[in-house]
């Protein structure tokens, strides 16, 4: 669960700063999401495990950026896991061709 509220949280800023070839640093992603200071270990063991997930691009010291080949799989995790409403994640994943065939299920 509170992984999830980390994951959730750093999700946030990836998917409103999404620009092709721009990473996020671990760094800058912690300030754009305003963690406390005593969670900073447990949101860089989130922002590790957010390197495994598909629709994640990781470069090692330069940071991480959304897959965009892959926002079917992030939509579903959005939806699933972070609770965001079908329209937020519609709105927000606009380059998303696959929404015609997209199940929320």
């Amino acid at each position: 669960m509170r992984r999830t509220r980390h994951l959730c949280a750093l999700l946030r800023p990836l998917v409103s700063k999404h620009r092709y070839g721009a990473p996020l640093s671990e760094d800058e992603l912690i300030r754009q999401t305003a963690f406390e200071k005593h969670e900073e270990g447990a949101v860089r063991d989130a922002i590790s495990y957010l390197r495994t997930q598909p629709f994640i691009q990781s470069f090692d010291t330069r940071g991480i950026r959304l897959d965009s080949s892959t926002f079917g799989r992030l939509a579903d995790f959005l939806y699933q896991e972070c609770d965001w409403p079908a329209w937020e994640i519609t709105t927000k994943l606009k380059h998303y061709e696959g929404w015609d065939d997209h199940d929320w299920a």
